[in-house]
């Protein structure tokens, strides 16, 4: 108590000579040191007074680490899908089919049409009889579709584009392919890996959205917490006023409880974070090396832990810094 008592009197605001005559005495570094021994003990002392309470300081820790372990587990898992679903080969070939009613030598002469567009590579013809076979065989019923009396397949064409194309110059040359005569469908085999990735990008627009959501939750646990201390210390920032302290100075051990609440609530998270993709870990290998993918299951790394401690140490500061600028 006696050194909190001889900071406040040291970093009491003196008048200035404009105002009553007096001026502070203390050189800069005097000042400087003042100032830094009293960070120090505010440093310390801050932390000491939330245990206080106990109760309410564990619940709060609790509250906040939960809401920085589900964004960060979440995004950690996201990122690992990512990374599988680009590591899987795609092929883009496109697939012509002739309508049902044309006969083969319609599709063979499609194939000087096809050869002659913009980022077509190769040109493969599949007759009716040789898709027919072909479906036979694979779907295991033989002898029912050979005794048809009618082919009811399509000839088809298989178009192998230029690896170099972009995205827009694949739809761009499915276009065209579907405005030639005699085409009845054209279909890429992409089509499934365009659309997981939308889906990719679709949740991590939704992790963005539920990050910003908890990280107002952090600011206002931390704001209701800081507003209790500043309800029950009010006779200690009474007189600290009496002493001429400053709003910076009152304002200080509350900023701090809020760093350290988010301090320690980072680092609950990152264990939370870490325990739970361990426990998913090992399942998840068995799972990427059953599909045969080359990607690996990536854990916690350090830009991981760094985005969560600057994440939950931030926004804590902000909550606590709400409440001493509403509070005081």
């Amino acid at each position: 108590m006696s050194e909190t008592l001889e900071a406040i009197v040291q970093t009491t605001a003196i008048p200035t000579h404009a105002d009553s005559g007096f001026h502070d005495v203390r050189n800069f570094k005097q000042r400087a040191l003042v100032w830094f021994k009293h960070h120090r003990l505010e440093f310390v002392d801050s932390w000491l007074k939330l245990w206080l309470t106990p109760s309410a300081t564990l619940l709060a820790m609790c509250v906040m680490s939960l809401a920085l372990a589900v964004p960060a587990g979440f995004y950690i898992l996201l990122e690992n899908g990512k990374n599988l679903v680009l590591s899987w080969p795609v092929d883009t070939q496109v697939s012509v089919f002739v309508a049902p009613e044309h006969s083969d030598e319609v599709g063979r002469a499609l194939i000087s049409s096809v050869s002659s567009l913009e980022g077509v590579s190769a040109v493969e013809f599949i007759s009716k009889k040789e898709a027919l076979q072909t479906f036979s065989s694979q779907s295991g019923l033989a002898d029912t579709i050979l005794g048809l009396d009618e082919n009811p397949l399509p000839a088809v064409l298989l178009v192998t584009p230029q690896p170099e194309l972009t995205e827009d110059m694949m739809l761009r040359l499915s276009n065209q392919l579907s405005n030639l005569e005699g085409v009845d469908q054209v279909r890429m085999d992409a089509d499934w890996f365009r659309k997981l990735r939308a889906l990719v990008d679709v949740l991590q627009k939704v992790l963005t959205l539920m990050a910003v959501a908890l990280g107002v939750t952090l600011v206002f646990v931390v704001l209701s917490a800081t507003q209790l201390a500043i309800h029950e210390r009010s006779a200690e920032i009474g007189i600290k006023r009496l002493f001429g302290a400053s709003e910076a100075y009152i304002r200080r051990p509350f900023l701090y409880s809020g760093f350290w609440l988010g301090f320690w609530s980072s680092i609950f998270a990152t264990f939370l974070v870490w325990s739970a993709l361990s426990w998913v870990g090992d399942p998840l290998k068995v799972l990427l090396s059953l599909y045969q993918s080359e990607a690996n299951f990536h854990q916690l790394d350090w830009y991981h832990i760094a985005f969560v401690f600057s994440f939950g140490i931030g926004f804590s500061w902000l909550g606590a810094w709400l409440a001493t600028h509403r509070g005081l």
